[in-house]
């Protein structure tokens, strides 16, 4: 018996053949990484073959995806309260276009790659996504085309990785052009969305999950983490962190 995957339940155990074969053709030895195979191993519906391909191998960073996650559309800001990596997105720095899908995409696999990396206290590699739509537009900030693109390839790739997405100060025309598509969403996806609005924030919704020292000013925190010098280190941390891989 595994002590290791013990930690993340029964459930996981019963996965041990899996875990040890994928441990198998890569080599690994010993327990310690049980848990982070078996993360990747959900991730991937438990298809050994397609768990051990190495997908982000033939990644090019552009300087487009350089500016893209340097421009403070996406950031780290800490751990939740179950210390699960928690990423803060602010909608309407984004301006997608339909030419940049695909390195739109290489970036998503980027930060969740590191997000959900294997660390003390977050075994199970879990990450949250604390979303602020203020200020958002329906066309100018929002491409729906790419949006369920990603849903489709979150559940199929990264099903376990996502515990949840809240949703914040979603304006009312964004709202109704968006709640339809959440719920056609796959379950992996549309079941982990929680919808919050600034009455939430302001009444301490969000401090049952947060400490005010993660959660951003703009949300109600103190966490003053939103600025360029911030932006340009995630970057830099998560670039870093995918060259290493390679």
């Amino acid at each position: 018996m595994s002590a290791t995957l013990l930690e993340l339940g029964i459930d996981a155990l019963e996965h041990k053949e899996e875990v040890e074969e994928v441990k198998r053709r890569v080599g690994i030895t010993h327990e310690h990484f049980d848990c982070w195979v078996f993360n990747f191993l959900q991730n991937k519906n438990f298809d050994i073959d397609e768990t051990v391909r190495n997908e982000l191998a033939n990644i090019d960073i552009t300087d487009y995806m350089r500016e893209n996650m340097s421009g403070g559309i996406i950031q780290h800001c800490g751990n939740d309260k179950e210390g699960r990596t928690v990423f803060y997105i602010v909608t309407n720095r984004d301006f997608p276009s339909s030419k940049v899908r695909e390195e739109r995409r290489r970036i998503l696999d980027m930060w969740l790659l590191w997000g959900s990396r294997l660390r003390r206290g977050n075994k199970r590699s879990r990450v949250v996504l604390l979303i602020n739509q203020k200020d958002a537009g329906v066309w100018a900030n929002t491409d729906m085309t790419f949006q369920s693109s990603v849903a489709l390839r979150i559940a199929k790739f990264y099903p376990g990785a996502f515990d949840k997405m809240y949703v914040c100060c979603m304006g009312r025309a964004l709202a109704a052009f968006a709640k339809p598509i959440i719920g056609r969403m796959p379950s992996a996806i549309s079941d982990r969305v929680t919808i919050w609005n600034e009455k939430d924030i302001h009444g301490g919704a969000m401090l049952q999950y947060f400490d005010d020292s993660v959660l951003p000013l703009a949300l109600g925190g103190n966490n003053d983490i939103d600025g360029p010098e911030n932006w340009k280190l995630f970057e830099k941390t998560v670039t870093e962190y995918y060259l290493r891989l390679q």
